[in-house]
């Protein structure tokens, strides 16, 4: 009697700890959601946020580096869609190269984003704010950024 007593209390252990996982997952399905709802509201915030700004109704030194970083990203897609637009255009014209030829260039890959690039969100969580009465990095001039990364390099031999 005693091992069924004892394996009918492993069964109700083995139970309660699946139960208790439900449970779990089910708080997390909820947390999980309600991250999503916070990511959709703080992408809402930053498109009203970044519309206001370009309207002139609200300024802010931190924010404006986004914004131009913003406005830079829309002249790259607009250059990219007129070279679209003349790819689109172009015609066959049935001439064969001769041999020997050096067939066309392919485009080169887009540009990679410089450094003057804001902080990338990781996620869809935005980026840090900049130490209060600091200005961005993006607003020091180059110099002092040459000269900081200047003082981090190792020293070289001579």
């Amino acid at each position: 009697m005693k091992l069924w007593g004892s394996i009918k209390q492993q069964a109700g252990k083995a139970a309660f700890e699946a139960e208790k996982m439900v449970r779990i997952r089910r708080e997390e399905g909820a947390i999980s959601s309600l991250r999503a709802q916070i990511d959709a509201q703080t992408m809402a915030l930053g498109k009203n946020v970044l519309n206001l700004m370009e309207e002139g109704a609200l300024e802010h030194p931190a924010l404006e580096p986004f914004v131009q970083q913003v406005a830079q990203f829309r002249e790259e897609i607009t250059a990219i869609e007129a070279k679209i637009a003349l790819i689109k255009a172009e015609e066959f014209s049935g001439d064969i190269p001769p041999e020997g030829a050096e067939p066309t260039e392919p485009a080169p890959p887009p540009a990679a984003p410089t450094e003057s690039v804001p902080p990338s969100t990781v996620e869809g969580t935005p980026p840090p704010m900049p130490d209060e009465g600091a200005p961005p990095p993006e607003a020091r001039p180059a110099e002092d950024i040459a000269a900081d990364k200047a003082a981090d390099a190792p020293p070289t031999e001579e």
